[in-house]
């Protein structure tokens, strides 16, 4: 579903990630002008919820790839939507009519991109949030247009998956309740 909110020149777009069996939208994406000229898309993936599926998810604690099996197929299951998410008034701003996801993350990849992004999560959110950028980066983005803040999150890979973890434009921050490793 995508639609355009009444806010001038903001555009919202939200993608049903995990959705077969009816655990609904799992991530949101935004964008807007920045004062510069520029423009910020924000990718917000949602927690747990009270869906089966979504514990399911949680309960793949296996690795694949060096990621939580659960998180890791969510994660892919976003990409694999990137190309179907529009970005309507993006798209209009920068002149490239039918602009998607998957285009704007292309533009990541070049010196004076014409947009940033920031991804947050809550808990299994934030542990999707964790994975997509660390596939971004993996894919040629350019880590001085991304930034990341997921709360609570739990433990996404193991300890050697990421080459060089403390250069990922992700902050973990830990909730009263919850427990960070680290």
């Amino acid at each position: 579903t995508t639609f355009t909110a009444s806010a001038p020149r903001m555009s919202t777009s939200s993608s049903k990630v995990g959705g077969e069996d009816g655990a609904g939208c799992k991530a949101m994406v935004l964008s807007h002008p920045l004062m510069d000229g520029r423009w910020l898309v924000a990718i917000s993936f949602t927690g747990t919820t009270r869906h089966l599926a979504d514990w399911l998810d949680n309960l793949k604690i296996e690795q694949e790839d060096g990621f939580h099996q659960g998180f890791l197929r969510l994660t892919r299951q976003f990409e694999a939507q990137c190309g179907q998410i529009a970005m309507p008034c993006l798209g209009a701003a920068l002149s490239r009519p039918g602009l998607t996801l998957a285009g704007v993350l292309d533009m990541l990849k070049y010196e004076r991109s014409p947009v940033s992004l920031v991804v947050t999560g809550h808990s299994q959110g934030a542990a999707l949030m964790q994975i997509f950028i660390a596939h971004l980066l993996q894919n040629g983005v350019l880590p001085q247009y991304v930034l990341g803040c997921g709360f609570a999150s739990p433990c996404v890979a193991g300890a050697r998956t990421l080459k060089n973890a403390s250069a990922m434009p992700a902050s973990p921050v830990a909730s009263s309740g919850s427990r960070q490793a680290g």
